[in-house]
């Protein structure tokens, strides 16, 4: 799922490039013949294109079809109103799946600025719901080597399931 994603956010960003040179920012929502919604917010469309190599982090999913998922949607879009490009953030893309599934694809001009932004009250407030809204999650850290348009090296997975009482968890580490 992160390379599917990763390949929409290079075609989005080539295409608005394209569309509108000299754009520095981009926010827009984008809806799928198979109805998936994706959001794509690019604040640095210009450092977002031109890096060699990129830090990622990707989130998947699976959302609680009884809960109201409004109090989480409203910390993301807290969070995307702030995002100007100045503290390495260069991508936040979010899609939603017709199947209950949810995926985010956050990328930073490198790994420093990745751990930063973890540090955002808004963010660990969102961590903090995941288990009344989700009943399991994969949590990928990743390396883009040659940007958008390289490869996709997974360096880290943590799973989690809310299933049960006791939350399971469980980290795979690569290289």
């Amino acid at each position: 799922m992160i390379a599917r994603m990763v390949r929409r956010l290079a075609r989005h960003a080539r295409s608005v490039a394209e569309v509108s040179p000299g754009t520095r920012a981009d926010d827009r929502r984008v809806l799928d013949d198979d109805g998936s919604l994706h959001h794509i917010v690019m604040p640095d469309i210009a450092a977002l294109t031109a890096a060699t190599n990129l830090a990622a982090v990707g989130f998947f999913g699976q959302a609680r079809s009884d809960v109201d998922h409004t109090p989480i949607g409203d910390l993301e879009e807290q969070l995307i109103s702030t995002m100007d490009g100045s503290d390495g953030l260069v991508a936040y893309y979010n899609v939603h799946w017709q199947m209950k599934e949810w995926g985010n694809l956050v990328v930073f001009v490198d790994d420093g600025t990745r751990s930063a932004w973890g540090d955002d009250d808004r963010h660990r407030n969102a961590v903090r719901r995941a288990p009344q809204h989700y009943r399991s999650i994969r949590l990928h850290r990743a390396e883009l080597s040659g940007g958008l348009t390289g490869s996709i090296r997974i360096l880290r997975t943590t799973y989690l399931d809310f299933t049960t009482s006791q939350p399971w968890r469980a980290t795979r580490r690569v290289g």
